[in-house]
């Protein structure tokens, strides 16, 4: 066998494989001189990188990968000094040399190698492990804030990623390629996701994250001050600017009007208890029967847990003890007592679950909230009435209502009663002047005007015929399960 010794360049692996084009039928060895050990030989004309060593006074030669797949020896030379190491550790480098074919760097070899030997986690598995561990001691709410923040499609490119390649310019891409759609809210809230995802990874010691990568990055960035061109631009498009809107009185009526044309039974109910009472969309249709209660003076209240409400703790972190509680305007009292006819005995919950979601579901649940969605968006389509108004979710609800409420002369604080939320409750006038009885009549009073600007005589609650809707969604006892073969996701 011939053997060279040299330093191992381009140049050197180009003369290899001339050698093989011409036919060369011996075997040659060439060693390089800057790591001892690293060699390439050549047999059977095809050449390979090798690591030789002693283990144990018994030499032994792993095979790294051909000269045609590695062709930077400088990249390979840093490959076998970590394969080195590894073995005066006691450990095997194969691994490490399998993954290098694989990846660009050393570093992204070894995590590689490290996830397959299962001492490390992909951005998947870290993911689906922290919501797994949410869901233990988050409200539903919470989860899913947490689901959709770290599903953005702005973070396609960590699917697959091992989490210990993730580096700090990843993260501050996925914030800038957020803002640059303009969601400057989302991005906070991603980023903000992102940096308690990875703050819990820390502390899982079967992650394998060492270094928090989201640690130091901004959660947001503040622009440049506007200058008088950005003004002067501004103004010039101000014209045809389509900002965020409100929708006229008009459009509400016509909205409730819309609303009572949905089909399914259970998402119209849902969709016009949401619309009456300002209530999130998760609020109505994880509603209890149990919850609606029997009034002397207003005839049926709603007791909503705090379980199922976003603000579940004040800003000292003490958990919140009290319901929310609301005194139905006599529409939604309708709309309640005509869908108790309707839901299904066997389940809790005044909109039922429709669709076996996953294998091993019960079918005990509610109402999924995309139904909801879906509902309101048949109704925006192109020919509805609604397609030529600003596209509008759920969500919208609370916040024409809020408008409404004002120009009806309500206050900040009289409407926080009927939204219930929690940005400066330690020093509010909600809490100052109301408590839990207090408040019914002055909520009463605010949502019978609400009712009024509605105009309730739309509100079609009457059970609907048989072929109203799809045997699909409805079967005789009303709020039934799908007739559809179940095939769990």
């Amino acid at each position: 066998m011939q053997r060279e010794s040299t330093k191992i360049t381009q140049t050197t692996l180009a003369r290899i494989a001339r050698r093989i084009e011409t036919g060369a039928e011996d075997d040659y060895e060439v060693a390089d001189t800057v790591v001892p050990g690293l060699i390439v030989r050549l047999r059977k004309r095809a050449a390979k990188w090798a690591l030789r060593c002693k283990i144990a006074g018994a030499q032994h030669y792993f095979t790294i990968g051909s000269i045609v797949a590695l062709t930077d020896p400088d990249l390979v030379r840093e490959a076998a000094e970590r394969a080195k190491a590894i073995l005066r550790e006691g450990g095997d480098p194969a691994s490490l040399l399998q993954s290098l074919l694989q990846t660009p760097t050393v570093a992204a070899a070894e995590a590689r190698a490290a996830h397959r030997a299962g001492k490390v986690w992909d951005w998947d598995q870290a993911r689906a492990k922290f919501l797994e561990a949410c869901r233990a001691d988050n409200r539903p709410d919470t989860v899913r804030t947490y689901k959709s923040a770290s599903g953005l499609v702005d973070l396609a490119g960590l699917k697959g990623k091992i989490i210990t390649q993730i580096e700090p310019d990843d993260i501050r891409r996925i914030r800038d390629s957020i803002r640059a759609r303009g969601k400057v809210a989302q991005s906070k809230l991603t980023m903000r996701t992102l940096k308690a995802l990875f703050s819990w990874l820390i502390e899982q010691p079967d992650s394998g994250l060492k270094v928090d990568p989201a640690r130091d990055v901004a959660t947001s960035v503040k622009d440049r001050p506007a200058m008088l061109e950005d003004a002067i631009a501004a103004a010039e498009a101000f014209g045809s600017a389509k900002a965020e809107e409100e929708l006229s009185v008009e459009d509400i009526r016509l909205l409730d009007k819309e609303l009572g044309s949905v089909a399914q039974p259970s998402a119209r109910f849902a969709l016009q208890l949401a619309l009456r009472t300002a209530q999130r969309r998760l609020t109505a249709v994880s509603a209890l029967k149990a919850s609606f209660r029997s009034n002397d003076h207003y005839g049926m209240v709603w007791w909503i847990h705090p379980g199922v409400l976003k603000v579940g703790r004040n800003r000292t972190g003490e958990v919140r003890r009290h319901p929310h509680v609301i005194p139905l305007p006599p529409s939604a009292q309708q709309i309640v007592r005509t869908a108790m006819t309707m839901t299904r005995p066997d389940n809790p919950y005044l909109f039922p679950q429709l669709r076996l979601r996953k294998a091993g579901d019960t079918g005990d649940g509610h109402l999924s909230e995309r139904l909801l969605n879906s509902a309101l968006a048949d109704l925006q389509k192109p020919g509805r009435p609604l397609h030529r108004v600003q596209h509008f979710s759920t969500h919208s609800f609370r916040g024409w209502f809020t408008t409404h409420a004002g120009r009806l002369g309500f206050s900040k604080a009289d409407v926080k009663l009927i939204l219930d939320h929690s940005e400066g409750r330690a020093l509010d006038t909600t809490d100052k002047h109301y408590d839990r009885e207090q408040s019914l009549p002055e909520k009463y009073r605010i949502l019978c005007e609400w009712e009024k600007l509605i105009n309730a005589s739309f509100c079609d609650t009457a059970p609907p015929d048989e072929d109203e809707v799809p045997s699909d969604y409805l079967d005789t006892t009303g709020f039934g399960m799908s007739s559809e073969p179940i095939i769990p996701e």
